[in-house]
């Protein structure tokens, strides 16, 4: 747990810089993320995780853009 709250507060960090370079850098700490959700069979917690993100930051397209490749 203590993991995936340092690697969401990174992934945030990334997505507020507001800049498309900064997208693939939050898409790979979300990367970990999944995998450690999946390992420990919290798979709904993961898509609840991504329905948030989508809803949050709708308006950034290259941002939905990383989120579609983790899926």
């Amino acid at each position: 747990d203590e993991a995936l709250s340092i690697w969401r507060g990174l992934a945030e960090n990334q997505i507020r810089l507001t800049k498309p370079a900064a997208y693939p850098v939050a898409g790979g700490y979300l990367r970990k993320m999944r995998e450690v959700f999946y390992e420990n069979g919290r798979e709904e917690e993961w898509a609840g995780l991504l329905r948030s993100l989508r809803e949050t930051h709708r308006r950034k397209r290259r941002f939905m853009e990383v989120l579609d490749r983790l899926e």
